[in-house]
């Protein structure tokens, strides 16, 4: 999975998560989208980012889950103009 994020079609980008962090079970990924959804404002948009996307880690390099599986974990971005409502400047990176 050599390939850069940017030089790939949605629909790679889409299986390469699958694969990555759903163990290449469709069924999961819909139901983790799913669970997302129940708990954001309507009209939030759902971004993943991070070695789920890229397959290399930022610290190292190291591919996705390197240290065995579950290892790594999904970099959820929520953007929209409701739920940014809820930022807090005094609010903390998790």
């Amino acid at each position: 999975m050599p390939k850069d994020p940017y030089e790939m079609k949605e629909s790679e980008i889409r299986s390469r998560v699958i694969t990555l962090a759903f163990g290449g079970d469709e069924r999961l990924f819909i139901a983790f989208y799913r669970k997302l959804q129940q708990g954001i404002p309507e009209g939030t948009g759902i971004v993943l980012r991070g070695s789920v996307v890229t397959n290399k880690r930022h610290e190292d390099g190291a591919p996705f889950d390197s240290q065995g599986a579950a290892t790594s974990d999904v970099d959820v971005t929520l953007v929209g103009k409701k739920v940014m409502e809820a930022w807090a400047d005094d609010g903390y990176y998790i």
